[in-house]
Parts: structure tokens; C-alpha cells; sequence
């Protein structure tokens, strides 16, 4: 089963280098796909003897899990770079904002406060409130 391994080593290698979902997607489906590359070594089990059939398809199954798996990781790590370009090109400005944010979230610019959550950030402003006088 080199051939086997191989291709999932090119695979993998492709998973890796891909820049974008959609690029991504193209590998799923040359690989995985209803007419990829390791789909068609599971077709071909049905030409093996009974002896061979059961070492083959677990050979053949192990690789389709560790494609699968390096590309639900790779899909992930491209959302991840995804959010945190949009987030970083999204800096607030507190002098262009018309109004606070009100929704459930973590505290920004609020001194001690900052990174409570919400409900945590609203206990600790009410005790430090309380002790003020306020």
C-alpha cells in the first residue's frame, strides 16, 4: 500500500499549503470526493481476493480519516486567520463611535474592568459602586 501512503503524503502536503477555503474544498474533492483519488482505492477493494479486502480497506480507511482530519483542521485554521484579519483591520475608535456596545461580550477600555465578561464586569462595577457611595 505505498501507492496508498504516497498519495496521502501529497495530500497532506496540498491540505497544508492551501490558502483559502475554497482552494481547500478543490483538494476535498480530488481526494475525497465522489470521483477522488482515495475513493476510487475503496472501488477497487471490490477486486481484491477475500484475504487481502479486509488489510486493504482499513489501510484505505485510515487514510480517508487522516485526510478528513487534516482537512477539518486546516478548514479551522482558516476561519481562525479569517476572523482575526477581519478583527484586526476593525480597531475601535472611541472618537468616531456613536454609541457603547450593549450585548453580551468582554469589557474594553474600562480600566480594572477590562476582559470581564459582561455579567462579571456588571457585579464588580456595582460592588465598586457601592463601596464609592455611588
Amino acid at each position: 500500500m505505498q501507492q496508498l501512503d504516497d498519495l496521502v503524503a501529497r495530500a497532506q502536503k496540498e491540505i497544508e499549503a492551501v490558502q483559502t477555503p475554497a482552494a481547500l474544498d478543490e483538494v476535498r474533492v480530488r481526494y475525497l470526493g465522489k470521483k477522488g483519488l482515495v475513493t476510487g482505492y475503496l472501488k477497487a477493494l471490490k477486486d481484491l481476493s477475500a484475504e487481502e479486502r479486509p488489510k486493504a480497506g482499513q489501510a484505505v480507511n485510515v487514510a480517508k480519516q487522516t485526510l478528513q482530519a487534516a482537512i477539518e483542521g486546516k478548514a479551522a485554521a482558516l476561519q481562525a486567520s479569517g476572523l482575526r484579519a477581519k478583527l484586526e483591520g476593525e480597531r475601535l475608535d472611541g472618537k468616531t463611535m456613536t454609541e457603547a456596545w450593549v450585548g453580551e461580550g468582554r469589557v474594553v477600555n474600562s480600566g480594572e474592568f477590562d476582559g470581564l465578561t459582561s455579567d462579571e464586569a456588571i457585579e464588580r462595577m456595582a460592588t465598586w459602586a457601592e463601596k464609592k457611595g455611588i
